[in-house]
């Protein structure tokens, strides 16, 4: 575990650097785009955590049946957040589908 907190921790400071300096994503930004936006759609594609680790709960299988209480779970977010079934275009920066309007980037 302490090999993998040594290398992973670099990493994980170096996304959150360049989520918290996003610019160069998509700048220059409409001004018609919220800032909210902009750091929604930054931290999705780059969220700060590459993975969450939870301990095994009773109540998992309340959530999903095929999560056993005794299970961990582990979340990639820089992977779910990627997935073409959970996003449309998901590979573009695109600040504008936290409005719920607009079409994705062609």
């Amino acid at each position: 575990m302490g090999i993998y907190r040594r290398a992973a921790a670099p990493v994980c400071f170096t996304v959150s650097t360049l989520v918290a300096n996003a610019l160069w994503l998509g700048a220059p930004f409409d001004d018609a785009t919220p800032n909210r936006h902009i750091i929604h759609e930054s931290l999705r594609l780059l969220p700060p955590s590459w993975n969450l680790l939870r301990s095994a709960s009773p109540q998992y299988p309340d959530v999903d049946a095929r999560i056993g209480a005794q299970d961990d779970v582990l979340l990639l977010p820089l992977l779910s957040h990627r997935d073409p079934d959970l996003w449309e275009a998901p590979d573009e920066f695109w600040p504008e589908r936290w409005g719920g309007t607009g079409l994705p980037p062609r």
